[in-house]
């Protein structure tokens, strides 16, 4: 086999194996369904590239194809270095962060993937490619169709499937690419085997709706709406596929207007996947996380609108404008859950405006090329629609993007340009020397970056598993973490945070040896400095830090950390909460009541400051001013809250505790252990009737009781029921 040959057979062969990556799920890494597939991505695609630039100087006609569209991603990838360069955190902009493992790294990967299949694949290896990525989802839904029957577990828990992608939105935007690629292969296919493709359609679609997406599901509604009217408005010598569109398009109508009909009825109602359209209304909407998110994304890029933060930089912009209204969310948002806000905040009006060329060169290359049919462009354009629809919604991820310059990369690929990129003019090698001179360099590129690149961050991101993992000694965990750090990649901040959650955890404990938890804390207060310099922006770390030492009782160390998280974040409760409780650990009550009053009025809803604000005038001797705020939480916050049953027993408030406690056995009658409670409650107050009657009731629950609670009765009875409650 020449040298050729065989440079083609890897980059062809290394595409290939690019659809299978959905299936890679590595439970021994941290964030088993990302890093996975990210780093074998990376690693194909620094392969395949080497491969094929030694292949283009053999063969110029295995350059990519001039075009706009390419002029447009290589734009692009420009603007994001530019913004990144000058960004808020250039290495966080780079390298990203294990949960999502895209930054500029990934994306430049991206790119050089849509180069390579653009440059190499023809017509009929496209039509392979999206065969085997077809086959490949359909290994995917079928593990949906699995845990739909119980076989296998939903990863992210509850009703809606995720498959080996590990989160249902993630799944439906995988499959929604894939509807459209079945669709545009059956309608290309002349073979009976062509109706396998409805089948797969069918299937996938199953699978969209028990994820249940309703970004995704919307926009694919709205995409293939809009295949259907450009095919009947478009398509004049096919009649039979306008009669398809026609009566798809009618279809749908129909669709969509029944369900507006019944979407009250107790059917949808009941129905864990239909109710959450039915439920879709503005004041549903501002429920939701994006109703706070969006403004927050326009408020960063009004900061820098020009090349805006960096990319992943987004979370420094929710931090500095966090809303308070933010409370019942999650605590940190690292996308502002919209494509285009995403690229606007992380690289300015440029940066979108480079990404918005992007997807008006797919088009206008599209539409432009005699090498498409009129059904070709419309099924493309329906993908398209329906991908820009769903990412109003939802932000991409490592495998949406590889579907989206896949098309990309096809699209140009079928255009009907056939000049080439010049892209190295005047340099002509010999087959011998290319073997001697720019393959050995070209492999040495390859293992630098292998190791550099994946390797290292690879290994650093296995060792983080090693050192949380609770089957691990203490002493194996700490060296785990120690070899994490020596390794000095992007993995530094994710191992930080876990090392300080595993180091609050060593040094409580009342079983670790002392020199143990002295080597924890020196390593945890080594890596939060060293950390908290290197990135002074991250109010994450500082936020964890600052509980660290709060944790630890050392409020001086917590408040030095805190007080920069504040500067960051001004309207942020936590760390007014945070601060409270560290002042008042500090006798400094006026400082905690101010901090927690503050927190109040930021967010009069969130209980957790109306509880610490509470704790600490009870705690100080206030009853009547703790019992002002108490009164506005719910019961089952009163109730069930061990803080507020702990500080009313310290301040001597035994009323409360015992209406806790009855409240407590009220709502879990048959658990002996809330009643025995019960029963001290009593016998604090001098209810002795009460305390023999509950103990009577505990000795019915639980037979293994009686012994104890006959002494107990008889105890009380002899007028030594005081000092039970002293034993």
């Amino acid at each position: 086999m020449n040298f050729k040959k065989v440079l083609r057979n890897i980059v062809i062969g290394g595409i290939f194996i690019i659809p299978f990556i959905p299936l890679v799920v590595f439970y021994s890494l941290f964030f088993p369904f990302i890093t996975g597939k990210a780093f074998i991505f990376r690693i194909i695609v620094e392969v395949i590239f080497v491969a094929w630039i030694l292949l283009a100087f053999l063969d110029r006609e295995y350059l990519p194809k001039k075009s706009w569209l390419l002029g447009s991603v290589i734009f692009f990838l420009m603007v994001l270095l530019v913004s990144n360069i000058f960004g808020v955190e250039p290495y966080l902009s780079f390298w990203s962060t294990f949960e999502r493992m895209e930054g500029f790294v990934y994306l430049t990967h991206l790119v050089l993937f849509f180069i390579v299949a653009s440059s190499v694949l023809k017509e009929i290896l496209w039509k392979r490619f999206f065969q085997v990525s077809l086959a490949a989802s359909i290994i995917v839904s079928a593990y949906g169709v699995f845990q739909l029957l119980g076989f296998a577990v939903i990863n992210q828990g509850g009703v809606r499937v995720d498959s080996t992608l590990g989160n249902a939105i993630y799944l439906a935007i995988y499959l929604l690419f894939h509807v459209f690629i079945a669709l545009l292969l059956f309608f290309r296919s002349r073979s009976v085997y062509k109706y396998f493709y409805l089948f797969v359609i069918a299937l996938e679609l199953v699978i969209i709706y028990f994820a249940a997406s309703r970004g995704a599901i919307l926009g694919l509604l709205g995409g293939l709406l809009v295949t259907s009217v450009l095919v009947m408005f478009f398509e004049k010598e096919q009649k039979t596929f306008r009669k398809i569109s026609v009566s798809a398009l009618l279809f749908l109508v129909l669709l969509i207007g029944g369900f507006l009909i019944v979407k009250d009825s107790s059917f949808v109602k009941n129905s864990s996947v239909l109710s959450r359209f039915s439920e879709l209304s503005f004041n549903e909407i501002k429920s939701q996380g994006r109703y706070y998110i969006w403004p927050i994304a326009l408020e960063g890029f009004k900061e820098r609108p020009i090349l805006g933060y960096g990319q992943e930089n987004f979370i420094r912009v929710f931090s500095k404008h966090y809303n308070p209204a933010l409370f019942n969310q999650e605590p940190w948002f690292d996308r502002a859950h919209n494509i285009f806000l995403d690229w606007l905040v992380a690289g300015g009006i440029i940066g979108l405006v480079a990404f918005l060329s992007i997807i008006f060169f797919l088009f206008f290359t599209l539409w432009r090329s005699s090498d498409f049919s009129v059904v070709d462009k419309s099924i493309m354009s329906g993908l398209l629609v329906s991908y820009l629809f769903q990412g109003i919604f939802v932000f991409d991820n490592v495998t949406s993007y590889i579907m989206f310059f896949s098309i990309a990369a096809f699209i140009l690929s079928s255009s009907g340009s056939d000049s080439r990129v010049a892209l190295f003019p005047g340099i002509n090698f010999s087959e011998r020397k290319i073997k001697t001179i720019v393959a050995p360099i070209g492999i040495v590129i390859l293992a630098v970056s292998l190791y550099f690149l994946n390797f290292e961050p690879l290994l650093a991101n296995r060792r983080i598993i090693l050192a949380i993992h609770p089957d691990n000694s203490l002493e194996d965990s700490l060296k785990s973490f120690k070899k994490v750090f020596d390794s000095r990649t992007f993995a530094d901040s994710e191992a930080t945070i876990q090392l300080i959650s595993r180091t609050v955890n060593v040094v409580e404990s009342k079983t670790v040896p002392a020199d143990l938890k002295d080597n924890y804390f020196q390593l945890a207060e080594e890596k939060i400095k060293l950390q908290t310099s290197r990135f002074p922006k991250d109010t994450r770390l500082l936020i964890a830090a600052g509980s660290f030492y709060s944790r630890l009782n050392l409020h001086n160390q917590a408040l030095e950390y805190l007080l920069k998280a504040k500067e960051l974040s001004p309207r942020r409760q936590d760390i007014y909460l945070e601060m409270g409780a560290s002042y008042f650990s500090l006798g400094d009550t006026k400082k905690a009541i101010e901090n927690f009053e503050y927190a109040i009025d930021l967010e009069p809803r969130n209980p957790e400051g109306i509880i610490r604000y509470a704790i600490a005038y009870l705690y100080s001797g206030n009853p009547e001013q703790a019992n002002i705020y108490l009164q506005k939480l719910s019961p089952g916050i009163l109730y069930s809250d061990d803080r507020i049953l702990n500080a009313f027993v310290a301040a001597g408030q035994f009323e409360k505790v015992l209406e806790i406690w009855q409240n407590r056995v009220e709502s879990d009658p048959t658990n002996s252990t809330k009643r025995q409670s019960l029963v001290a409650s009593y016998l604090k107050l001098g209810q002795w009737n009460n305390a023999i009657a509950e103990i009577e009731k505990i000795i019915e629950i639980n037979s293994e009781f009686k012994e104890t609670g006959e002494y107990a009765i008889n105890e009380i009875r002899a007028g030594r029921g005081s000092g039970l409650v002293e034993q």
